[in-house]
């Protein structure tokens, strides 16, 4: 009787681990404390990446955050400081098309306003310490 519980249970975890969107694994995100969802635009220099709070062709009645890159107006942005190393093993999606919609990026700290090397002294939204994009 022993054996064939042990069978059992042993059965019942390798199928889990077989199918992973099954009751067996839990969604669980990253600890983090700040969760963005966004619109990729490009990796931009030094590790930063550029996002957008609106999809690419949305244009709000406040132009906040505006920047313009190769003459398209962007609206809303906001920079990740990525760093591929850092990523949770399960929330390192870096494989980003430009205009891909509804990208998750996830940060332990706080979102704040700084310059960005090679975008002049204006201060941007900029998300630090990434630890997952999805």
């Amino acid at each position: 009787m022993k054996k064939l519980t042990f069978l059992f249970l042993a059965v019942a975890f390798w199928s889990c681990k077989l199918f992973p969107e099954s009751i067996g694994k839990v969604d669980k995100s990253p600890k983090h404390k700040v969760r963005l969802n966004g619109t990729f635009i490009r990796e931009v220099n030094e590790g930063y990446w550029l996002f957008s709070k609106l999809s690419c062709d949305n244009k709000p009645e406040v132009y906040k955050d505006t920047l313009t890159l190769d003459g398209t107006v962007y609206h809303q942005v906001f920079f990740a400081k990525i760093i591929p190393e850092k990523l949770d093993k399960d929330y390192k999606n870096l494989d980003l098309a430009p205009c891909s919609p509804s990208i998750d990026v996830y940060a332990k700290n706080d979102t704040l306003r700084k310059q960005v090397p090679g975008f002049g002294d204006r201060e941007f939204l900029v998300m630090e310490n990434v630890v997952g994009v999805q």
